[in-house]
């Protein structure tokens, strides 16, 4: 009788492995296949919603282009200013901005950028917010996009990025053979989004939760831009030359944000703190003349964004 039974616990725990990849593997076909999550869909939904005429030129065929959701809007601002600072009105500046962006964040924003309203895309709905930045890959009412995320300080000019063919972007810092999805060159082509949309459905096992992971397996390979074009503010090897002798065009502040380290706390973030001071110089800049707030709160999910009365 003991013996019996000991069989059939060897048994069960044998069968126990099999049976739970099994299980895994059709909860992954139901989430793939079958449900539907309507706020995460890919709706060709979008809406411009700057005045056009005080921005909008269509001078060329080439724009800058962002993502700003309600945390990033305070790195948007510094980022339009630059971008206007450096090149005037030459190129389009194009920040989509998701649902839960408030009014009084569109009129700050629209004094430096052409705002255009689109649905919040995730594949899935635990996928980080920035996957909405993969529309740009569908703007194919311009030959070419420079997409800058918006914890970029831009110190000088950067317009021979368009020089750059698709996808043109800086090796990550580790592993260098990473495209790091901060700066992108892109030439948009509808239906783009949705072929990554499909790889990302297919394989988000492998490839994680990250749009850069998608963007790197989609593309497989990319043209190295120099480093000074997506600068790391971090203590890294090969970083410090660049930023300790002003070489660099671009800062990407990873880690804490500076409008997030605040004013007081400038000993915030990855090494090298006095960029912090330099990015809130920049801000100061950016709002001397114009209407900004200083506010990064992130609403909840749950919760519908309240608009604030104007």
């Amino acid at each position: 009788m003991i013996m019996s039974i000991m069989y059939k616990n060897e048994k069960i725990t044998y069968l126990l492995p099999p049976i739970v990849i099994i299980l895994c593997n059709v909860y992954l076909f139901y989430i793939i296949h079958f449900r539907n999550d309507k706020n995460y869909e890919i709706p060709n939904t979008a809406r411009k919603i700057s005045n056009q005429n005080e921005i909008h030129h269509q001078r060329s065929k080439y724009a800058f282009a962002t993502l700003a959701t309600p945390a990033f809007c305070m790195g948007a601002v510094v980022l339009g200013h630059k971008l206007k600072q450096l090149h005037g009105d030459k190129y389009d500046r194009i920040c989509l901005i998701p649902p839960d962006v408030n009014e009084t964040w569109v009129d700050v924003l629209s004094q430096w950028w052409i705002l255009i309203r689109v649905q919040e895309y995730k594949p899935m709905m635990h996928f980080r917010r920035s996957w909405t930045k993969l529309r740009v890959f569908d703007m194919d009412e311009y030959e070419k996009i420079v997409y800058l995320d918006t914890d970029l300080l831009i110190i000088r000019s950067i317009d021979e990025l368009f020089d750059y063919p698709q996808l043109s972007c800086v090796p990550d810092v580790n592993p260098p053979q990473i495209c790091n999805t901060g700066v992108l060159v892109i030439e948009p082509k509808k239906g783009t989004l949705e072929k990554i949309d499909h790889l990302a459905r297919v394989e988000m096992v492998r490839l994680g939760i990250g749009d850069q992971s998608s963007i790197n397996a989609f593309f497989r390979k990319f043209t190295p831009l120099p480093p000074y074009f997506n600068t790391p503010r971090a203590n890294e090897p090969g970083l410090q030359m660049l930023l300790e002798k002003n070489q660099s065009r671009i800062i990407h502040f990873i880690c804490k944000k500076p409008w997030k380290c605040g004013r007081d706390n400038l000993n915030c973030g990855c090494g090298y703190f006095d960029l912090n001071q330099v990015w809130w110089d920049a801000w100061d800049e950016a709002c001397k003349n114009n209407n900004c707030i200083e506010s990064w709160d992130e609403p909840k999910a749950t919760k519908k964004p309240k608009k604030n009365k104007s």
